[in-house]
């Protein structure tokens, strides 16, 4: 986890997440604000889909199999 203490610091993320925290910081931060439900449950929609999304991005379906050498 990276604690950005200076307003120089980046985030050590992949991009693929960028739209992701931004739908899901303003679904978390929406109640502060004055939005119709209806524009909420569309936020709250849109990032769940790409939590989803981002969630599969880097998962692979192959398998590795690793096996010593003992021949010498």
């Amino acid at each position: 986890i990276n604690i950005l203490d200076a307003s120089t610091g980046n985030p050590d993320i992949p991009s693929e997440w960028f739209r992701t925290l931004k739908y899901n910081l303003a679904a978390d931060i929406a109640p502060e604000y004055t939005i119709s439900q209806d524009r909420l449950d569309r936020i709250e929609a849109k990032a769940a889909q790409l939590l989803e999304n981002s969630l599969g991005f880097d998962m692979e379906n192959d398998s590795l199999s690793i096996q010593p050498n003992f021949g010498g």
